[in-house]
């Protein structure tokens, strides 16, 4: 199996850390649905991160499937919905208003940047409200005005 050096690392890391320690004296036969769940509730306990249990049940799943493979078990017990997925943070957007903040803030246009480069408030717009939240608040104008120019342009 070809892995990145970094996928090895993260690995062995998510073996030491969150498997060893819970199945690594069970027999692959007494690792079941419930085992797997009661592992997972006891991580969401402890504090650790959605993403983190997400990786570490990737990786189970990977091991027991290999296992499955290998005939070692009959079925693999990681078939918990949702277990492997990590939860994306839900997309902010901003409001005209908050739009028409971030326009007086974008400083002009640099000499020779060319036509279509610079940004146009018209005072209302559709497409200028999906600029994200993260630019809004962030104090980057070169960054935000690159986003109005892509939005307003539509390019």
């Amino acid at each position: 199996m070809n892995l990145r050096a970094n996928t090895k690392a993260g690995y062995r890391s998510i073996l030491r850390q969150y498997l060893r320690p819970a199945f690594g004296s069970v027999p692959l036969a007494r690792i079941d649905v419930l085992a797997v769940r009661s592992w997972l509730a006891k991580l969401e306990a402890d504090g650790v991160g959605q993403a983190t249990r997400a990786k570490a049940y990737r990786l189970l799943a990977r091991i027991l499937g290999a296992a499955v493979e290998a005939r070692y078990l009959a079925v693999n017990p990681c078939g918990i919905r949702r277990a492997a997925s990590e939860a994306a943070p839900e997309m902010r957007i901003a409001t005209i208003d908050q739009v028409a903040v971030i326009v007086h803030r974008v400083p002009p246009p640099l000499p020779g940047a060319g036509p279509g480069r610079r940004v146009r408030w018209a005072g209302h717009s559709t497409t200028v409200a999906a600029v994200r939240y993260q630019h809004v608040m962030a104090d980057r104008d070169a960054a935000i005005a690159c986003e109005l120019n892509r939005l307003i342009d539509g390019g």
